[in-house]
């Protein structure tokens, strides 16, 4: 809660406590993430790892620190930390899905904090799409020691909701540099039709290593008995290593046909001077003292 609510909430008790609701959930959120490694122009076939990310938005901003969700499985309680209006937090990777959903399991999710009314979503059913996310063996082959300072047509297959309890569906591409942890390029909420993104030149920085996500998002948008949105999402997610090469910029085609043109002048230049001299010009070459 910020000063000018305390303040204006001291006069009438009855505004303070209508302030101290001001600050509600606005959404919560669940994603169940199976992860799969692309290390060669092959399409990966298996999960590397499988991880649980809880979250949401709040109103306003709060007193409160944190959110602390409660559920079915031995991961609950879970403590959120909340940045701003937004709190989020990962969990740790598990080796199995078996493994996530001991520590995860469906059932009611509540989430609640000391001045915030509580909000619960439903996790009943995981929906990951059976397509793998994977980037087509040129574009994998090409990222490897990309020249940043040329464009480069990254493709990638598509994929369908899985079944009609999905009402949404998105393909997200990421690309992150490994040294910093930031985002150097995005693409997201992309239509699950896409087959393709466009990198533009000059996007990433030359001999650097960076990180890209194929993901595949399958959700499922609701609400719940106080009206907060709901997020239920399922996401299956490729991701894979690569360093750029240098940048050698590729001359303007104007800059090119000048080029052609001065060496023309030059090779010119060069014939005539190796021309021997006829009579009439043997004058020119001598040198009276």
């Amino acid at each position: 809660m910020n000063l000018s609510r305390l303040m204006a909430a001291i006069p009438v008790c009855a505004l303070f406590v209508v302030a101290v609701r001001a600050d509600t959930f606005t959404l919560v959120d669940q994603f169940t993430n199976e992860e799969f490694a692309q290390t060669s122009s092959a399409a990966p076939t298996a999960p590397s790892v499988y991880f649980f990310s809880l979250g949401g938005t709040l109103s306003s901003t709060t007193a409160d620190t944190t959110v602390t969700a409660t559920f079915p499985g031995t991961s609950s309680p879970f403590t959120i930390p909340i940045t701003g209006t937004n709190f989020n937090k990962n969990s740790s990777s598990f080796a199995s899905l078996g493994d996530l959903q001991a520590a995860f399991n469906f059932g009611t999710y509540t989430f609640s904090a000391a001045a915030i009314p509580s909000a619960t979503l439903n996790y009943s059913a995981n929906h990951f799409d059976s397509t793998i996310p994977a980037l087509s063996a040129a574009s994998y082959t090409s990222l490897q020691g990309l020249n940043p300072a040329n464009s480069l047509t990254i493709n990638f297959d598509s994929f369908t909701a899985p079944d009609a309890t999905v009402n949404e569906t998105d393909t997200f591409f990421t690309i992150v540099n490994t040294t910093t942890g930031t985002v150097a390029f995005s693409q997201a909420f992309l239509p699950n039709s896409t087959t393709s993104v466009v990198l533009p030149a000059n996007t990433l920085a030359a001999n650097t290593g960076y990180q890209f996500d194929l993901d595949f998002s399958n959700r499922i948008n609701g609400s719940d008995a106080q009206s907060v949105f709901t997020l239920d999402s399922s996401e299956v997610r490729t991701e894979g290593f690569f360093t750029t090469g240098a940048a050698v910029s590729t001359p303007e085609p104007s800059t090119i046909a000048f080029s052609v043109a001065g060496m023309l002048m030059i090779l010119t230049w060069r014939r005539k001077s190796n021309l021997k001299p006829d009579a009439a010009d043997v004058n020119d070459y001598i040198v009276t003292p």
